[in-house]
């Protein structure tokens, strides 16, 4: 198979433009993030473009978010975000350590929340596979139309929703709640039951698929959802009240 020299170019183009815009990008929402730890209180300056400070005590955080791209996935790294109890959703969370090492991070959540549970297992592979068998067929038949632009983008969406299908849910014996979504790009919450508002248990249809949604108590839920687990998870978070 031959490539066209025009669009090795391009390609190598758009990599370095989006390089170049994750870069700036991350100057803008952080370039001069500074964090003041203050007795109990986190104090924070957003970043040297909004000078805008942002504080918490230590009794307002209900869990913790940790961010990671796949380059970060990579290196190790990750970014630290606070969940408070007064937040309005993800983007009112307080970011602590925008990027640092996994074991710093793991430090900062010890303190905060000691008696984290391990990790989740493996996400369930039914819906991710799914997923990608799906992305396939249509790929294939659009390369055998061809249309091999067409196949690519349909492949990349099936990678980001495969992706979005790999969650996985563990809690500890003290109800704190630990969700991870992605291989690629992971989102792990490290939550104290007190974060949730609501938690449901759900199937599709007459499939032998289920799963638990977690509703976060902020005043603009954000749910949490993960395959495979069981009413047992709800008894454990909400455990069944005795006349």
């Amino acid at each position: 198979v031959r490539i066209n020299p025009d669009v090795t170019k391009l390609i190598a183009a758009s990599v370095v433009a989006g390089l170049a815009y994750g870069l700036f990008r991350a100057w803008l929402r952080f370039g001069g993030h500074e964090v003041r730890l203050v007795g109990d209180r986190y104090e924070v300056t957003r970043s040297a473009v909004d000078r805008g400070t942002g504080t918490a005590r230590a009794h307002e955080v209900v869990g913790v978010r940790i961010d990671q791209n796949p380059l970060m996935r990579v290196l190790g790294l990750g970014t630290l975000h606070l969940v408070l109890g007064r937040g309005q959703g993800t983007a009112q969370a307080l970011t602590v350590l925008p990027i640092a090492r996994l074991p710093v991070i793991e430090r900062h959540v010890a303190t905060l929340l000691p008696g984290i549970p391990p990790p989740p297992g493996r996400p369930h592979a039914g819906p991710v596979l799914a997923v990608g068998v799906v992305a396939l067929a249509v790929a294939a038949a659009l390369l055998a139309g061809w249309q091999p632009w067409l196949a690519g983008l349909a492949l990349l969406v099936g990678l980001w929703l495969a992706d979005r299908a790999a969650t996985s849910l563990a809690v500890g014996a003290d109800c704190l709640v630990v969700h991870q979504r992605g291989w690629a790009s992971r989102r792990t919450y490290l939550l104290a039951s007190g974060a949730l508002r609501a938690v449901a248990t759900w199937r599709v249809g007459r499939t032998p698929w289920s799963g638990t949604t977690l509703t976060l108590l902020d005043r603009a839920p954000v749910a949490l959802r993960a395959w495979g687990t069981t009413d047992v998870c709800v008894d454990r978070l909400f455990p069944p009240q005795r006349a």
